[in-house]
């Protein structure tokens, strides 16, 4: 049988991984290649250093590279990261003759991200109204990695059921290798995209770190992230996976932003206990079962400590979250719906 082929497009480098929306992307590639199919990616390249997306315009050189790109590889699927991307290049990605099926990976849907833009006082030039994504969104074939409320939204908004296909935030395979008595107390994974250093510096103050007696690792690009967030008791390393085992808890408390909150699954995944100021209930996670939850923002401190003070809920949290990572995010399970449309 003669194997399928996708092009894979995104605002962002396949790798090195670095922030949630590459995750996605990267994690997907890897779904489609274990699916038997020829992979292609491409890369739109992108200055802003707000977010990807931010002030992106049509390119004619890489119109045209992507006009060849598929007539050359005739690919079946055609995978879009993020809105925008879809509608500036929308001449190929919607074409009314089209021979391949266009699908997008939402990554949040842009007007969902502008209310982020709006709260830093950012401007986008090539702002990206409702109705037009609506517009365009109709167009696709399909739509993937959207949250619960997104799913609401495009329902609400006209989409038909049979373009969504649910997919979970998706993960690595990791090993359970947690350990209650790791060098460092809490980690924290941060890109160096404003919206990580704005929460991240926000953090530091909450939980006074230059005075705290709290060992604090954050993971991610350490060069850059040094320039912005260098601090007493703060020690920055290479974003890896093989380092979430040098921590005894995860934090992923939010102040500002916006996203699919990738760091919180990744954590899960690796069998770190989490601590979070979000409500998960809609993902089929418990709090004190799988995470621990954060009320109130005047109260981290206190409950961090009490996380770690206690060694049985830390091995309860590492297990259960461990176990429902397994049957819901490593990236196998994650994209298991889209293999109705692969065939």
């Amino acid at each position: 049988m003669k194997s399928k082929k996708s092009l894979v497009i995104s605002a962002l480098p396949l790798t090195p991984v670095l922030s949630g929306m590459q995750n996605t992307v990267y994690l997907l590639y890897k779904f489609l290649k274990k699916e038997n199919q020829k992979v292609i990616f491409l890369e739109v390249k992108t200055y802003n250093k707000i977010d990807p997306i931010i002030n992106l315009k049509h390119s004619y050189l890489f119109a045209k590279k992507l006009d060849n790109k598929i007539k050359n590889c005739k690919p079946d699927f055609i995978f879009v990261n993020t809105s925008k991307l879809l509608k500036t290049y929308k001449e190929i990605f919607l074409d009314k003759n089209r021979f391949f099926k266009t699908i997008l990976v939402n990554h949040d849907l842009y007007n969902f991200r502008k209310k982020y833009f709006d709260k830093i006082e950012v401007k986008d030039t090539t702002y990206l109204k409702r109705s037009q994504e609506i517009e365009i969104l109709k167009k696709t074939n399909y739509i993937i990695d959207y949250s619960n409320q997104e799913h609401r939204y495009l329902l609400n908004s006209g989409i038909k059921k049979k373009q969504l296909i649910d997919t979970k935030t998706p993960t690595s395979q990791f090993k359970n290798s947690y350990r209650t008595n790791a060098k460092y107390d809490i980690l924290y994974i941060s890109s160096d995209w404003l919206q990580n250093i704005i929460n991240i510096n926000w953090i530091k103050k909450k939980l006074k770190i230059n005075k705290s007696k709290l060992k604090f690792l954050v993971l991610g690009n350490k060069k850059k992230l040094k320039k912005k967030i260098e601090e007493k008791n703060l020690i920055i390393k290479e974003y890896s996976k093989k380092s979430f085992n040098l921590a005894k808890l995860g934090l992923a408390i939010f102040n500002s932003g916006t996203g699919r909150k990738t760091k919180i699954f990744e954590m899960l995944s690796a069998g770190l206990p989490v601590v979070s100021n979000l409500d998960l209930s809609e993902f089929g996670l418990k709090n004190n079962q799988h995470y621990l939850r954060i009320y109130k923002k005047h109260n981290i401190h206190k409950t961090i400590l009490k996380n770690l003070n206690d060694f049985k809920l830390r091995k309860k949290l590492s297990k259960n979250a461990f176990t429902w990572s397994k049957k819901n995010t490593f990236y196998h399970q994650a994209f298991k719906n889209l293999k109705v449309i692969l065939k």
